[in-house]
């Protein structure tokens, strides 16, 4: 299966519906292992911090944690996030969502120009995402829980290794899950930092909203 042709947009929406993928988001296997990882609401520090760290790695000024449930996508790692997705992590799942499909087809996709493969996402707080890379990331049972994602501001030709270059990260992230599936929510040892590092400088477009 292909991890470089780009196919699909950001966490927000993509080209084309994707095949079946009702049938292996709604997994109930899967969606325990989603639930098992506490992470689906709010932030968590050490996730924000590894998204951070993605978007240094591709040189992007935004990167997601995401996990899919159901019906909901949730931001459980964030960095250089506008305020209207820092402030509420969650949307619904839009069927043709880059993360839905990486999630659905358990490998790494990229997206060049989102405006010119897809045209304006369904959820308008994405609207000035133009390029994005996502990989899945697994449990400890093999079940794609989410992806890790990295946007950009302006549409850019991805590199052929950018999923290489990625692919530590979302090995860290999968390990963190699986560290949290298993530990209560309030006895989490942050190994990574409990405070996220600053946000990357704004680029135009893409800025936080108004106080």
């Amino acid at each position: 299966m292909s991890t470089t042709a780009p196919a699909a947009t950001s966490i927000g929406a993509a080209s084309t519906d994707i095949p079946g993928w009702t049938t292996s988001i709604a997994d109930p296997a899967r969606l325990g292992a989603v639930r098992r990882t506490g992470l689906s609401r709010g932030a968590d520090p050490a996730l924000d911090r590894l998204a951070a760290i993605c978007a240094a790695v591709v040189d992007a000024p935004c990167a997601v944690i995401a996990l899919v449930g159901d019906d909901r996508m949730h931001l459980a790692g964030g960095h250089g996030l506008p305020d209207q997705l820092e402030l509420q992590r969650e949307w619904p799942i839009d069927p043709r969502s880059l993360a839905v499909r990486v999630v659905h087809e358990r490998c790494g996709r990229a997206v060049n120009d989102t405006r010119v493969e897809v045209g304006e996402p369904s959820d308008g707080r994405l609207s000035a995402v133009a390029a994005v890379v996502a990989t899945p990331v697994f449990d400890v049972d093999g079940y794609a829980i989410g992806a890790v994602c990295a946007l950009d501001t302006v549409p850019r030709q991805w590199d052929a290794c950018v999923l290489d270059r990625l692919a530590p990260i979302t090995q860290l992230v999968s390990r963190e899950l699986r560290f949290a599936s298993t530990m209560p929510a309030d006895s989490r040892n942050y190994r990574l930092g409990a405070t996220p590092p600053t946000r990357t400088q704004w680029r135009p477009g893409f800025a936080p909203a108004a106080a």
